[in-house]
């Protein structure tokens, strides 16, 4: 009977000692993917984060670098209204669709950065007006812009829509953001929250 009650204490520990391991490297990994991120850092996306939430956990992360060199228009030739109107973090994600379902493929801005992969993720979008201000604001952190001696002096298009005819984008040198022709190729840096 001491024979049996060795032989099933030995398989029991070993048993035992490698779920308690499982369990520690399980734990250590959601725990790590649940870290804080900080301005700067690389996100989830392999992006930079030029946005977060007060806990740390969420925000925004933007490609690192200009997704085409030669710009694009916003639209893809049709004039019409696409209600892509919503302005606010995270409003771009909700633009970028509007803007894709009323002007369907082609090779324009929101349709970009809709198939940037960055990170092996399928969430990257055209920033609403309010994101790319925030984005604006931490361009020296995030870089990557087209940069003229010392001041980045290209035009970049948000999702917010302005009418028919125009859309909402920011002159990166100075913040200023004004209605543009949705014809004018403008540059384009995706975004997506996370």
């Amino acid at each position: 009977m001491n024979i049996i009650q060795t032989t099933k204490q030995r398989t029991t520990i070993p048993a035992l000692l490698l779920f308690s391991i499982s369990l520690f490297l399980l734990c250590n990994s959601f725990m790590a993917e649940a870290l804080p991120y900080a301005i700067g850092d690389t996100g989830p996306g392999q992006g930079i984060v030029f946005f977060i939430s007060a806990d740390g956990e969420h925000g925004l992360e933007a490609a690192p670098s200009d997704l085409i060199a030669a710009g694009l228009p916003w639209y893809n030739g049709t004039e019409t209204v696409t209600n892509a109107v919503r302005n606010g973090v995270n409003a771009g994600l909700y633009n970028t669709k509007r803007i894709i379902i009323n002007q369907g493929a082609g090779s324009y801005a929101a349709q970009l950065c809709a198939n940037y992969r960055g990170g092996g993720y399928g969430d990257w979008y055209l920033p609403s007006k309010r994101e790319l201000n925030l984005l604006y604001k931490q361009k020296a952190v995030v870089g990557g812009f087209a940069v003229v001696g010392d001041y980045s002096v290209t035009a970049y298009w948000s999702s917010t829509e302005g009418g028919s005819r125009d859309a909402w984008y920011q002159f990166f040198n100075d913040g200023h953001q004004y209605n543009f022709s949705k014809i004018s190729t403008l540059s384009v840096r995706a975004i997506r929250a996370f």
